[in-house]
């Protein structure tokens, strides 16, 4: 059921509040309750942490519409982040050469923005210390060459070039609808190695046709000096992302996900010695 605020600013922006579905998803129990109608979204935080996550994307949106990045419109928000009314972008997961040149546009712009950051601290991609040891148990079951993964996170830590960043460009978090695009779930908005979220679109983008789209654009906007800063990202974020898919429980894995991320360690280090040879 839907708390009695968030009904009346959806009938403030002309939408029935009972034609709304809730979306459930398969897995862990999440932190955000949502719904979802023809053209408009609605999350409802059901702890700190999810009032926390709704004012991030809150703040982020409003960061990213500043800088000239398109996010989809924000409707209302409910006193101290307890949910918000969106906009419901309409579209797929990033693909195609023109929703990828778009995507890769909307990185140059976060990154040479030198606005501040949001208000509200990001959040971070360490998890909880009192699972790290399932966790770590679940990587190397799952073929995650651990010491290999500690050395790239390390090398990507020690990177001081940072500029602002998305943190999370995830294929899925770029909503394509033919070439036009929707950026959302700024969680992670803040400082970031530079060029970190061109290199997560390529980690994560399926087709190879625009992988290449993505590698084109890096060698057009990396300086030969930045190579070597280049192909520590790319070691870091393609063994993240198998770690992120391995350490998962086996019931809340995405198979094509898992199978997409071992290929792309194998690739990704190709084309780090392609970059840094």
């Amino acid at each position: 059921m839907l708390p009695d605020d968030v009904r009346q600013a959806l009938a403030s922006v002309g939408v029935d509040p009972d034609v709304l579905e809730e979306v459930r998803k398969p897995g862990p129990p999440r932190p955000i309750r949502r719904w979802r109608g023809a053209d408009v979204l609605v999350d409802v935080a059901t702890s700190e942490h999810g009032r926390r996550l709704v004012g991030l994307e809150v703040e982020g949106r409003a960061w990213a519409q500043a800088t000239g990045v398109p996010v989809p419109a924000v409707h209302a928000v409910g006193l101290g982040g307890g949910w918000m009314v969106g906009a419901r972008a309409h579209g797929v997961s990033c693909r195609g050469p023109g929703a990828v040149r778009a995507a890769l546009d909307a990185a140059d712009r976060i990154a040479a923005c030198s606005a501040p950051r949001p208000a509200l601290a990001p959040s971070t991609w360490s998890g909880d210390r009192r699972t790290l040891p399932v966790r770590v148990a679940r990587s190397v079951v799952g073929g995650l060459p651990l010491r290999r993964f500690r050395a790239a996170r390390a090398a990507a830590n020690g990177l001081t070039d940072v500029v602002s960043g998305h943190g999370d460009l995830y294929r899925r978090n770029v909503i394509a609808d033919g070439d036009d695009i929707r950026v959302i779930d700024w969680e992670f908005l803040g400082a970031h190695p530079r060029w970190s979220d061109h290199v997560r679109l390529w980690s994560t983008l399926t087709d190879p046709a625009d992988r290449a789209v993505a590698v084109g654009h890096l060698e057009d906007v990396v300086p030969p000096a930045g190579h070597w800063h280049l192909a520590v990202l790319v070691r870091h974020l393609t063994l993240r992302l198998l770690a992120e898919n391995v350490a998962a429980p086996p019931r809340h894995r995405n198979s094509d996900d898992l199978a997409h991320a071992r290929a792309m360690v194998l690739e990704g280090e190709e084309l780090a010695l392609q970059i840094s040879g």
